[in-house]
This record gives C-alpha cells, structure tokens and sequence, in this order.
C-alpha cells in the first residue's frame, strides 16, 4: 500500500499498457479507460480530502509528501494514456501490427488499471481510518464511526476485502483473455482457445484459490481489523454422502474441525485476500519496546493465517488495551509512526 515503490510502480505500469493499448489496439477503447480511472480516483481523492476537514485534521507532513507523490503519478498516467489515444484519433493513425490481437493490449490495460485502481483504495480509503487520520484507531477502544462508508471497522474490513476480491479477478480475467486471444491466432488444433484459455487459467490458479473463501470472509467478516480474537488451529475435510453402503467424497463441500487449543489473544492486524496478519495482544500490553534512540519500536513482523484456516476464530472476552494510555507500536500503520506509509 505504500506509494514508493508499489503504487507508483503500479501507476508506470498502467501508463504503459494504456499507451501500448492506444498504439496497438483500440485507440477509443484506451480513451474510455483512462477517462474511467480518471473519474474513479479523482472521486476516491477528493472524497478523501473531505473526509479529513470534516474532522478537523491536519494530514501529518510524511502522509502529505506521499499524497503529492500520489496525485502526481495519477495526472502523469492521464495525461499519457489521453495524449497517446488523442494522437491515435486525431490523426487517423492505424493500429501497429505487430502480431497480436488487437483486443489483447486493451484487456492487459484493463488488468493493470485494476490493480492501480485497488491500490488508490487502500490509500485514499481504508489507510485514512486504519492509521487514526480520521479520528479513531483500531488499536485504541474509540468509537468506530468514521465521518463516510466505511463507518465501522466491520464495513472497512469489509471494503478492504471486497476492492482487492474485484482487482484479482478483473487481473486474472484480462491477462488471462489477452493470452487466449494471442495465442489462439497461431494454434490451429481443434478446440485450441479453450485448450490455452484452460492453461492460462491454470497458471493463474493461485489467484482463483483464494477467491471463494475472501468472499464469504467479506460478506461475513469473523477476522476484522482492530477486533481481539482467539484461534485455533483447524483442519478441512471433505464431506461424505452415504449412498447405501458406499461413502462418496465430495471435495467440494467441506467441514473444519478443530485440531489444536484456542491461542492467547490475538489483535487483528491487517487483512488480505489470501491471509489476516494479527499480533499477540499480550505482547504489546506491557513494556513498550523502545529503540536505542527512545522511539517506539512498531510492529512489523505479524503472524499469517490463511483465511481458509479462520474457522476456528473466537472473539476475545477482554479486548486489546495496550493502546488505552499510550501508543503500544502494535499499529504499524498508526499516524504516530513517522515509517507508517512505508513498506514494513
């Protein structure tokens, strides 16, 4: 989520492929999607800024320099992927051939936008509340009310679940497609675009895994941000239906069963497709941990748990309340840590 390098490499990324999009592919097609991404991140900014002064907070000077550096990126990859299509159109210019279809270059476009586009939701949305820029903080026990959608940390958790569920599928979809487009132009066996489209889609498999369980975890959220929990570890297996007297496997119906004790208190720490970070709560409700020059040493090494294995998640009797009184540095992502929007 930080804008050096990640969203900045993801914003070089998109400009190139509208460029090559408007060169190779569809001129107008390259347009629309700039214009898209344009409307979609000037709203999410704009409404950011909003958020901010009705609250009446100052944005810390490291979150200022990464907005300029944001807001920068976002008006350079609009003015090339507009002036690159405008050339295209304005001119009559023809799209180059250099032996793909011309549908690929837009659909990998469409990918990387997506992605972008994500990544602009982390940092315009759900790390404006996750740090405390909005008034409360998860890792203190504030009223979760936040002044817009995302009010709670249910619906943020939410939100941060359900934008990146629609990156992966939309970067999954167009590379796949793009290739399946390609190569189909030079395979001439029979059913060929459905024997690469299933290959690609194989080679992608990893992205597809994770989709079906980030779904129900978003639409039922058991592991939000903030909230103390307690987890054991569990183990799936697959279901079986008797059928007189034989026992048919059905893999895709499974059931989690508990194999290990409840651990100790668990703060949720970050959430993503594949997996939710948390942090010890005992460890951060004692001692703050210092370093050699007196700062709060943060938090940046949580414990991964992959969403298919948050079955076995209970929320805590008592809640985390290291943070109660002073900063405890369980928050990486806390507006008092100058690192904060840096890579942990």
């Amino acid at each position: 989520m930080s804008p050096e390098p990640f969203v900045r490499g993801q914003a070089f990324a998109a400009a190139l492929c509208l460029v090559a999009a408007a060169l190779l592919s569809w001129a107008l097609g390259a347009l629309i999607v700039t214009g898209i991404c344009g409307a979609v991140a000037f709203y999410a900014r704009h409404r950011y800024r909003g958020e901010v002064a009705r609250v009446g907070g100052d944005v810390a000077p490291h979150r200022e320099r990464l907005d300029r550096i944001v807001d920068g990126d976002l008006q350079t990859l609009l003015a090339t992927g507009v002036t690159s299509s405008a050339i295209m159109l304005g001119f009559g210019i023809p799209p180059i051939d250099l032996g793909l279809a011309r549908v690929t270059p837009l659909l990998v476009a469409i990918a990387f936008v997506g992605v972008y586009l994500s990544s602009l939701g982390d940092w315009f949305v759900v790390l404006p509340r996750i740090s405390g820029m909005l008034g409360a903080r998860p890792c203190r026990e504030d009223q979760e009310l936040h002044p817009r959608y995302p009010h709670t940390w249910r619906e943020t958790t939410r939100f941060w679940l359900v934008h990146r569920i629609l990156a992966v599928i939309v970067f999954r979809f167009g590379l796949s497609y793009a290739l399946t487009y390609t190569l189909h132009l030079y395979v001439g066996l029979p059913f060929g675009t459905e024997l690469i489209g299933g290959a690609v889609l194989g080679f992608l498999a990893s992205y597809e895994k994770v989709i079906p369980a980030a779904s129900f975890q978003a639409g039922h959220p058991s592991m939000i941000v903030g909230h103390t929990v307690n987890h054991a570890e569990t183990k799936r297996e697959a279901r079986r239906l008797r059928v007189l007297k034989h026992s048919l496997r059905l893999p895709l119906l499974t059931k989690a069963t508990t194999t290990g004790e409840m651990s100790r208190r668990e703060w949720v720490y970050d959430i993503a497709v594949e997996c939710v970070q948390v942090v010890g709560a005992h460890s951060r409700e004692g001692d703050v941990p210092l370093g050699s020059d007196g700062s709060i040493v943060f938090e940046r090494k949580p414990r991964k748990i992959p969403l298919r294995d948050i079955s076995g998640v209970r929320p805590a009797k008592t809640p985390f309340h290291g943070c109660r009184d002073r900063c405890s540095g369980i928050n990486w992502y806390c507006i008092e840590n100058p690192r904060c929007f840096a890579p942990k």
